[in-house]
């Protein structure tokens, strides 16, 4: 629990990942906006939620980071991730992981309107969305030696991203880039996650790969 404890509220960790998971979803948001004409006035929706209108962009994006951010992450890669990588490569613990994260969002498609008129292709590639930005966290959070406190910026930030009321093909593009990233970074560190037993880290100042048990 003292480990636990450390992870969650350890933020020495190098400024590129704080870079990463305050701004990474926010550039690939508006390269979306602009893949997609600016259909939806994403500029003008991004820290807005319909749900809570009157929110300041301030408290929202507090609300966000500590609720659902440190909320799930807790839980998904502050206990899970480090539980599943005791005994199986990281890429196994990351696709076992997302299969109950998978399960965790299910909810949405009953009560979200664009889940919910989804087609068999659709859900596929949502999955696969999914997965790939599973692959990112487990990057993230790996990288920055266990750092919820990391990983609960980026999760927040990703649900201000997709929870905006801006256009669904805005949001589609989105999930299309975040899967080319989970790729390029699936491919980028490869021989780790496919057969390192144990976590893999990246050093920012010298931008090579090491592994720890």
């Amino acid at each position: 629990m003292r480990d636990l404890r450390h992870r969650i509220f350890n933020w020495r960790v190098h400024w590129v990942w704080y870079a990463i998971a305050w701004f990474s979803i926010i550039v690939l948001f508006f390269l979306s906006a602009l893949f997609t004409g600016w259909e939806g006035r994403p500029l003008q929706n991004f820290e807005h939620n319909s749900e809570y209108p009157k929110l300041s962009s301030g408290v929202y994006w507090a609300a966000s980071i500590i609720f659902y951010g440190w909320g799930e992450e807790i839980g998904w890669r502050g206990v899970a991730l480090p539980y599943l990588q005791t005994d199986q490569t990281t890429l196994a613990a990351t696709v076992q992981l997302n299969l109950f994260w998978t399960l965790w969002h299910l909810p949405l498609f009953r009560f979200t309107p664009g889940l919910s008129q989804m087609g068999i292709a659709e859900v596929l590639g949502w999955y696969f969305s999914l997965l790939t930005e599973a692959i990112l966290f487990t990057w993230l959070i790996n990288s920055t030696h266990g750092s919820i406190f990391i990983a609960a910026i980026f999760h927040g930030t990703v649900d201000i991203a997709f929870v905006s009321p801006t256009s669904l093909m805005t949001k589609t593009v989105l999930g299309a880039l975040i899967a080319l990233w989970g790729i390029a970074v699936l491919c980028m560190m490869k021989p780790h996650f496919l057969f390192h037993v144990g976590k893999l880290v990246i050093v920012p100042e010298t931008n090579t790969v090491r592994t720890e048990d």
